[in-house]
C-alpha cells in the first residue's frame, strides 16, 4: 500500500517515521514505560515517595497492558508483540526485543518472545550480518510506508537495536547471543575490508546493493551502552 491509501500519515516513533500505523501503538507504549520507571526512580532518589509511588503504579500497569494488547502467538512462529492493533499489525522485532530489554513483560513472557527471536536469528528471518529488520522477513514489509520494501525502515537492516536483541537471546540461549554478537563485529570489519568507507552504517541491505550513511554513530554507541548495561561488555 502506498502512503496515499492513509488520510493522515501516523507516526508511531522516531526510527519508524517513515511508516504508517494506527491503533494502539507498541513503541509509544516502551518509551511511556521507560520513562515512568526512570521518573518513579528519579522521585525516590530525591524523597519524593509518593511522586515516585505514582510513577511506580504507572510503570506496573503499562506492564500490564502492554502484554494484553500486543502479545499474539505469530503464524511465524512463538509469541511476538504486535507493533499496532490496526495498520502496521505485525510482529515488531526492534520493539518486542526492547520490551525484554525494558522489562516491560513479565519473566515467563519475556522468556516466550526470546524463544521467538532466537528461532528468527536462527532461521534468518529478522537478521544479516548480525543486524535487524524492524519487521520479519516473512511478513515482507509494512502496510504503508513512504519507502520500498526491502529498504530504510521498511525491511533494511539496522544496528541500532542489537544490544536489546543480543541481551533477549542472552535470556535464553548465551552461545547464540554470543554468536551473533560476533557476526555483528566480523561484518563491521568486513565492510571496513572491502574499502565501503565505512564499518557502521545507518542501515543495510546487500542483496540490493545499499550501504546507507557512513559512519552512522548509533549503530556503535547504543549497542555499547545496552550491553555494556546488561550484558558482557
Amino acid at each position: 500500500m502506498a502512503s496515499g491509501d492513509l488520510a493522515e500519515h501516523i507516526v508511531d516513533w522516531g526510527y519508524n517515521d517513515s511508516i504508517s500505523k494506527t491503533g494502539k501503538l507498541l513503541f509509544p507504549s516502551l518509551l511511556r514505560f521507560a520513562s515512568a520507571t526512570q521518573l518513579a526512580d528519579l522521585f525516590g532518589r530525591i524523597g519524593q515517595a509518593e511522586t515516585a509511588a505514582h510513577y511506580a503504579a504507572q510503570v506496573a500497569t503499562l506492564r500490564a497492558s502492554i502484554t494484553k494488547t500486543f502479545l499474539v502467538d505469530a503464524a511465524a512462529g512463538g509469541q511476538w508483540l504486535l507493533s499496532a492493533t490496526g495498520i502496521g499489525r505485525k510482529p515488531d522485532v526492534w520493539g518486542s526485543a526492547y520490551a525484554v530489554y525494558l522489562g516491560a513483560v513479565d519473566d515467563a513472557v519475556a522468556r516466550e518472545i526470546s524463544r521467538a527471536l532466537r528461532d528468527a536469528y536462527v532461521q534468518r528471518t529478522a537478521v544479516l550480518d548480525g543486524q535487524v529488520r524492524h519487521v520479519l522477513l516473512t511478513d515482507g514489509g509494512w502496510d504503508v510506508a513512504l519507502c520500498a520494501e526491502g529498504t530504510y525502515q521498511n525491511g533494511a537492516y539496522w544496528g541500532y537495536p542489537i544490544g536489546w536483541y543480543v541481551y533477549s537471546l542472552s535470556l535464553v540461549d548465551p552461545d547464540a547471543a554470543r554468536r551473533w554478537y560476533a557476526e555483528y563485529m566480523v561484518a563491521m570489519n568486513r565492510n571496513w575490508e572491502k574499502g565501503l568507507g565505512s564499518c557502521a552504517w545507518e542501515w543495510i541491505n546487500p542483496a540490493l546493493g545499499h550501504f546507507q550513511s557512513p559512519g552512522y554513530l548509533t549503530t556503535v554507541a547504543l549497542p555499547y551502552v545496552t550491553l555494556k548495561a546488561k550484558w558482557m561488555l
